[in-house]
Parts: structure tokens; C-alpha cells; sequence
């Protein structure tokens, strides 16, 4: 018997991890993704079958994407925001039932690779058909590896963690705040100026990740303007992830 919603809420979804992702994935993705835990339950689909049918529906939707027309746009966006919502689903069946192991991880992993690529090439062919701008493929290239460096920082982080002994901790998240990465701390106004400035540019890092990519994406094809989102992701993309690998080397530096 599948318990009602307020417990199946607990045991699926942990405090720490809600306080990793923030309120913004909570209220909208975590708030619905019990419901769908639910279901899934209830049919006995396992959180493997999960996680390869939201990286299937991640693909799809890159290809929709690239036919390049407005309702395929739309109806892309839809699909990558529920890929996204299912992401979060397989890890709660595997929460509730204790199958989590890594096998599961690794086809999480490679899935985000796969609906990455997907999406980035499905944007490119949809800017160019609605401009006729080859830059477009550079721009949606410049995007994609940028988004992909920025997920590998974890990686490398942990990574090094493990050659160094366990030294350090590969899930304090980066350049969060300057302090926390064992930077000196700011001697005058300017640079306390800065900290602030860095401090606020960290707390919209998300606008780089899943939820803001997809959501962008989403609000462009209802506008019918996928080759702005091309243009601000491929422009910004490779910035963000120089702040972030400049910020990362300071803490290791610093960490000695």
C-alpha cells in the first residue's frame, strides 16, 4: 500500500537535498514530482525505467525542436519540462523502494549528457529556421560547452577530493560566497563591494542550470524568439563558466 502524499513526501524527498536545490526547484518541481512518485508506484515502474524515459523524452524533444516551427517549439519546451519534473521522480522511487546504486547514477548521468546534446542541437536548427543566421550553430555550440564545463566543475572537484586524500569536499557548492572557498577576506569597501556583487551573481547561477535552461527555452518558444535564448546562453554560457573554474582554482589554491 503506497502511503498518502504528506509521507510519501517524506521518505522520498530529504531536507538536505530540498535545501541544496533551493525554493525555486521545490515550489515547482519537488511540489509536483511526489504526485507523479505516486503513480509510478502504483504501476511498478522502477527508477531506472524512469530515468531512461525522461532522458527518451529529453531526446524527442531535441529533435521536435529542431523541426522549427512554432507548435513543435512549444510542444519541445513541454517536453523537456517534463523530462525534467521525471528527473526528479526516479530518485524518489529509488528513495522509497532502497534500489539506489550506481548503475542508477551512471544512466542519470549519461541522460543529462544525452538531453544536453539534444537540446543544444534542436536550438540551433530552430534559431537558424526562424533567421537564417548560420551563427546560430556557433552560438548553440559556445552554449553547449559551456553548460557541460559548468556541470563537469563537480566532477573535477570531486575528482581531486579523492587524489587528495578527502581533503577536500567535493559538494560545497563553488564561489557561493568567497569566505567559504578559504579566500582572504575583503580589507576595504571595494572589495567588499565586490564579495556582494560575486554573492549575487552566485545566487542566479540556477538561470545556468536544468530548471533555467529548460525554462528559458520554454518562454522563448512561446514567444517565438528560441534565437534570443541561442544568442543570451551562447554569449553568457562560457563567461559564467570562467568565473566559475576562476573562483574554483582560488579555492584550491587557497586550500593549498
Amino acid at each position: 500500500m503506497i502511503p498518502p502524499i504528506k509521507e510519501l513526501r517524506a521518505i522520498c524527498q530529504e531536507p538536505v537535498r530540498q535545501a541544496e536545490q533551493g525554493v525555486f526547484t521545490n515550489a515547482l518541481y519537488r511540489g509536483a514530482s511526489i504526485y507523479v512518485t505516486k503513480l509510478f508506484l502504483q504501476i511498478n515502474i522502477t527508477a531506472n525505467q524512469c530515468t531512461l524515459l525522461f532522458t527518451l523524452l529529453g531526446v524527442v524533444g531535441g529533435v521536435t525542436l529542431a523541426i522549427g516551427t512554432y507548435w513543435t517549439n512549444v510542444i519541445a519546451a513541454l517536453l523537456f519540462q517534463i523530462s525534467y519534473l521525471l528527473d526528479f521522480v526516479d530518485g524518489e522511487i529509488a528513495r522509497y523502494r532502497r534500489t539506489s546504486s550506481r548503475k542508477g547514477l551512471f544512466l542519470d548521468l549519461i541522460g543529462h549528457h544525452f538531453i544536453d546534446g539534444a537540446l543544444f542541437a534542436g536550438l540551433s536548427f530552430s534559431a537558424y529556421a526562424s533567421t537564417h543566421q548560420s551563427y546560430m550553430f556557433a552560438l548553440a555550440f559556445t552554449a553547449f560547452v559551456g553548460i557541460m564545463s559548468l556541470y563537469d566543475l563537480p566532477l573535477i572537484r570531486a575528482y581531486i577530493a579523492k587524489r587528495s586524500g578527502g581533503t577536500l569536499d567535493p559538494m560545497q557548492p563553488s564561489s557561493e560566497h568567497a569566505a567559504a572557498q578559504g579566500l582572504p577576506l575583503a580589507a576595504n569597501r571595494p572589495e567588499r563591494r565586490a564579495r556582494r556583487v560575486m554573492s549575487v551573481i552566485s545566487r542566479l547561477l540556477w538561470l545556468w542550470s536544468s530548471p533555467g535552461i529548460f525554462g528559458f527555452t520554454l518562454i522563448g518558444a512561446l514567444l517565438n524568439r528560441l534565437d534570443l535564448v541561442v544568442c543570451f546562453l551562447g554569449i553568457s554560457s562560457p563567461i559564467v563558466f570562467i568565473r566559475q573554474a576562476y573562483y574554483e582554482a582560488r579555492a584550491l589554491e587557497a586550500k593549498g
